[in-house]
């Protein structure tokens, strides 16, 4: 109903209406229209997604796990070799869960590499090195590679 509202728009409006009612509503707001008014696009977008808000992290950075990979070799890691590289990566750097921890470990569906017998991984500090861990790797290497560095503030 909030969408309908900033389009100017009753809620019975059909579909043809509402396309209209967004197309005019992005054209008077586009920047190429309004060279000289930088937060048109800014303005119009406020008009129809007023709910988007920030939301603060501790995060200095995020490492992406496939967990479809993970799922694959049963874990692979650990002592007794069954628990998932992303577990293992939380436990040994000792971070908190969610929002709170300096780095953000975060399982993923698949990256759609899958190796053999091993996890693909992303440090999104470098995204475009992606990492392959054999199952049964020296994690705590990995770890220290991935430590959240000192803020240099």
């Amino acid at each position: 109903m909030r969408a309908l509202e900033a389009l100017e728009l009753d809620s019975d409006a059909d579909f043809d209406a509402v396309k209209a009612a967004w197309r005019r509503l992005a054209k008077a707001n586009h920047p190429d229209v309004r060279p000289g008014d930088a937060d048109a696009a800014v303005r119009g977008a406020a008009r129809v997604a007023p709910q988007l808000k920030h939301v603060p992290s501790a995060w200095s950075g995020a490492v992406l796990v496939c967990g479809k990979c993970s799922k694959k070799i049963d874990g692979g890691f650990g002592k007794k070799g069954r628990t998932p590289l992303a577990k293992v990566l939380r436990k040994i750097l000792g971070l908190k869960k969610g929002r709170k921890a300096p780095l953000g470990v975060v399982e993923t569906r698949c990256l759609g590499v899958c190796p053999r017998g091993a996890v693909a991984l992303i440090d999104g500090r470098d995204p475009h090195r992606w990492l392959v861990v054999p199952q049964g790797a020296d994690v705590a290497e990995l770890a220290a590679r991935l430590a959240p560095q000192p803020d240099a503030r």
